[in-house]
């Protein structure tokens, strides 16, 4: 199952299989947008992409995510969208995809991201991620519009640890740690 974007504006339909927001002619440099994302088994896939063309630029779309303050000194990073990468779109080795199940939730919902929580957006309800199913064959795998998480739109993924734009790591800063240490020796 792969990740596709219709391309808007051509009178044909075409599609791409890049996370893109914008698709730009290189040569005219008229910009053509892109809809929704959808997922497709090989069966269906398109057999011809507007990659091959050569002759196109991308936009490219990107996680939206930003930091929330949890207690005093604590932040979590929490992903509003996602969108598969490359790495999502590549060919699997062993011919299966894992997925997580979310503890608690039924019908079964999954995740594609290694987080540590997944919140409903409407009840603000936290859920755990779980073990990790493998699905061989590609007509078992779920429906990932509806029954992946970060793809459906009705969950937020969840990151204890804060990315630290500038080391590339989820370590506190120096700052951080000194001042949790100053809270903690007042609360004793």
């Amino acid at each position: 199952m792969r990740a596709y974007w219709t391309v808007e504006g051509f009178k044909e339909r075409k599609f791409t299989a890049l996370p893109a927001r914008e698709i730009i002619d290189t040569k005219t440099g008229q910009r053509y947008p892109t809809s929704n994302m959808v997922f497709l088994k090989r069966s269906e896939a398109p057999k011809k992409l507007i990659e091959d063309e050569h002759k196109y630029d991308y936009v490219l779309l990107r996680d939206e995510s930003h930091l929330e303050k949890k207690g005093l000194f604590r932040k979590i990073t929490v992903f509003t969208k996602v969108y598969p990468t490359q790495n999502f779109q590549r060919e699997d080795p062993c011919k299966s995809r894992g997925l997580w199940v979310i503890e608690g939730l039924t019908p079964t919902i999954y995740t594609n991201n290694a987080c540590d929580f997944i919140r409903d957006r409407k009840t603000g309800k936290l859920y755990k991620r779980g073990e990790m199913v493998l699905f061989k064959k590609e007509e078992d795998y779920p429906d990932f519009n509806n029954s992946v998480a970060e793809y459906s739109g009705k969950f937020d993924i969840i990151y204890n640890t804060v990315f630290n734009q500038q080391y590339g790591s989820g370590e506190m800063s120096q700052t951080d740690y000194l001042r949790g240490i100053w809270v903690n020796t007042h609360l004793k």
